[in-house]
């Protein structure tokens, strides 16, 4: 499609989609790891498949997308963005374990980086579930997990 293009263009690479899926409902949202900030002040204007797609003024608006094939470039950005997505989809997730799933292997820094992101979002704890997660096993996580994130790529594996 031509507004994925166009944000390719813009990136030189394809932002990851995250998907947020909690218990007896699965995948609640699924968007692009894209977000608009005012130049000015860093605001939030726009997150997601919103921000991607919106026409926005370019002298006033930044559009960034933080996570480059599931690294995280930003930390502040990639913050604001996962907690607006997180907040958007399920709520106040205050003191819940979260699940995460990334989109391949990364180097334990990064991880510790997500981590500490969703608890900054209000998990009390959350747990590294296999990037290959069958749909079958991620429900039974849901049990366990009141939200699992999930930093997807279509076309993205993981290199051994």
């Amino acid at each position: 499609d031509d507004g994925d293009y166009r944000m390719e263009q813009q990136f030189n690479y394809e932002p990851m989609d995250i998907e947020i899926s909690v218990p007896k409902k699965g995948i609640i949202l699924k968007e692009k790891s894209v977000i608009a900030l005012q130049k000015d002040d860093g605001e939030v204007v726009a997150v997601g498949n919103k921000a991607a797609h919106g026409s926005f003024e370019e002298a006033k608006i930044q559009m960034c997308s933080p996570l480059k094939e599931g690294k995280i470039e930003n930390v502040e950005v990639a913050e604001k963005l996962l907690v607006s997505l997180i907040k958007k989809a399920a709520g106040d997730v205050s003191g819940v374990r979260m699940g995460l799933v990334l989109a391949k292997r990364l180097p334990d820094i990064q991880i510790d980086t997500y981590k500490k992101i969703l608890k900054n979002a209000g998990a009390r704890e959350v747990l590294l579930l296999p990037n290959d997660i069958a749909m079958d096993e991620l429900e039974r996580q849901e049990e366990r997990c009141k939200v699992i994130v999930m930093i997807k790529k279509e076309n993205l594996h993981d290199e051994q």
